[in-house]
């Protein structure tokens, strides 16, 4: 009578025991670290994990691929698995508001760890309504599979600030101290394919006439500018370097004439964390005003349609507009953008083109691409000279905003 419950006893502590392994097969098993370290509020957790995102976001370049300079990720995590066995994780991330979600799912090996950088697609529509800085929020999750369901091993939302799309923010400092520059982004309001630069530059055509400088005629330029395209072989680099002034010539006496640009001595704030609205040369073309920032990116929106290569300089509390002389880059000529309402062109050429010579003899100018891996101090930030090549910048994926 009693071997039938032994013998029943011996088949349930059998299961039992094959159970716990089962299970114990389909859970990770802590590694040596054990489980005193993971995150508080997740003790089931077998992950160990952080999260960075953006706590600034100037939306004028929310759509731009990233660069080697600019591979800035919406959310980074960096995820290690301590446990002996694979762990599935699912990471989820968004703009609540402003974005859908971006989702991602991984597996990560025993004792391993691995980063993932979440790129976050916004909604245009919604962003253009952004007027103002504002306080939005981002939202990140992360999961595990513990064998049956998905697990939150840890959910945040945090704020950022976003930037409305026609402002620019020049520099950024973190908790650390650590410098993030911003200016060669400029590019982005460098529009030469605007309806505005088009009508422009045909309207500079137009002062391009012996009327206005007898060595348009001379150069066999009369009503045409071809940038750095050489009637013959001949031409010494002392016409070149005349033909492409005067090309940048016609552009200042249309602006000067046709549209009666006005500068406004508007405050420009260049500093750490500064943001500051900059106008399209559209909009600068329409209103007939522009600050120093505004005339720059419009000149040099007319340079580069013209197929030349211009600079934006970027100096403490200014910004003028500079450019190659010729297609090699033997020199640099600039202009003083804001003397159009005022003077001609050759007191503004000649003011623009000594005080680029001044600023790049002053040790202080540095090209934007050569900053990005420097580690710069606040002091060095607040007296640097930059200068913005339009044309690399293109190279590198930072296309007009029209």
């Amino acid at each position: 009578m009693t071997l039938v419950p032994t013998l029943l006893r011996r088949v349930v502590v059998c299961w039992l025991v094959m159970l716990i392994v089962l299970v114990s097969c389909s859970l990770p098993v802590l590694g040596a670290d054990g489980s005193a370290d993971l995150p508080p509020g997740h003790p089931g957790s077998p992950l160990r994990t952080s999260v960075e995102h953006r706590t600034d976001y100037p939306l004028a370049w929310h759509n731009l691929r990233p660069t080697w300079f600019m591979n800035v990720p919406d959310v980074r995590y960096t995820v290690r698995n301590p446990t002996a066995e694979p762990v599935w994780v699912r990471l989820v991330s968004e703009y609540p508001g402003y974005s859908a979600p971006t989702v991602s799912v991984s597996e990560i090996g025993a004792g391993s760890p691995a980063t993932f950088d979440h790129f976050v697609v916004l909604d245009r529509e919604e962003i253009q309504e952004i007027r103002a800085p504002a306080r939005v929020a981002v939202h990140y999750r992360i999961e595990y599979w513990d064998g049956g369901n998905w697990t939150v091993h840890d959910e945040q939302t945090d704020p950022v600030t976003f930037y409305p799309m026609d402002q620019m923010v020049w520099a950024t400092e973190d908790k650390d101290g650590v410098i993030t520059i911003y200016h060669g982004l400029i590019a982005i309001f460098v529009t030469p394919q605007s309806p505005g630069v088009a009508a422009l530059a045909a309207k500079a055509k137009e002062r391009a006439t012996g009327e206005f400088d007898r060595r348009y005629v001379d150069y066999g330029m009369e009503r045409t500018l071809p940038g750095y395209a050489l009637p013959d072989q001949r031409t010494t680099y002392a016409d070149t370097k005349n033909r492409t002034a005067l090309q940048v010539k016609a552009i200042y006496n249309a602006l000067k004439y046709d549209y009666n640009l006005s500068y406004v001595d508007a405050l420009v704030a260049f500093g750490m964390g500064d943001s500051q609205r900059v106008s399209t040369p559209d909009e600068s073309l329409a209103t007939g005003n522009a600050n120093c920032i505004d005339g720059a990116v419009l000149f040099a929106s007319a340079i580069e349609r013209l197929g030349m290569q211009p600079y934006i300089v970027v100096v403490p509390g200014h910004a003028y507009v500079a450019w190659k002389t010729d297609k090699a880059g033997t020199e640099v000529d600039a202009l003083e953008t804001t003397w159009v309402s005022s003077c001609d062109f050759e007191r503004a050429y000649d003011a623009g083109t000594k005080r680029y010579k001044e600023d790049a003899k002053s040790g202080r100018m540095e090209l934007y691409q050569s900053l990005f891996d420097r580690r710069l101090s606040r002091n060095e930030y607040d007296s640097i000279y930059v200068l913005v090549e339009i044309r690399w910048l293109r190279s590198q994926g930072i296309l007009p905003m029209k």
